[in-house]
């Protein structure tokens, strides 16, 4: 009865659960990108669709899409806004759409990796080294175990 679905609840303490745990992470690391790139004004995922453009210039837009794990729309507005800011060129060619940095993006991207390159070593901080690589891999097991639940999956 009500006693018991009281009892239950009493027992179950949703911070301590992983899914907000996690939530509370990418809010922890988003906010430390976010201060970390400032002066930039890019957002994670710009930074990652950046990145990826720069290392796959070839790759079509719904390609460069799956390897970030975004849908159409996501990647959309981040490549327009990219376009937007001169740091992207679309290629049109027939219904494809490639992507290419250019010179002021792949100045932009230089001062954004300078800017992260530590982002992941404090965020794992309070993890001793030997923490840090364990998590590190327990998140790729969980990410690849549970690839096909996403909304884009990568391949």
């Amino acid at each position: 009865g009500r006693k018991r679905d009281e009892a239950a609840l009493d027992d179950f303490e949703f911070r301590d659960q992983a899914g907000h745990l996690i939530r509370r992470l990418h809010q922890i690391a988003t906010s430390m990108f976010l201060e970390r790139c400032r002066d930039v004004g890019a957002t994670p995922v710009q930074y990652a669709a950046l990145n990826a453009i720069a290392r796959h210039a070839s790759f079509e837009q719904r390609h460069i899409a799956r390897m970030i794990a975004v849908d159409r729309t996501t990647i959309n507005l981040v490549t327009k806004k990219l376009c937007e800011r001169g740091w992207v060129e679309r290629l049109a060619e027939g219904k494809r759409i490639r992507l290419r940095v250019t010179p002021s993006g792949l100045d932009i991207l230089q001062r954004l990796e300078a800017a992260t390159a530590s982002h992941g070593e404090e965020l794992l901080a309070p993890l001793d080294p030997a923490g840090r690589t364990a998590f590190v891999k327990a998140l790729k097991v969980l990410v690849e175990g549970n690839n096909e639940f996403s909304r884009v999956p990568t391949s």
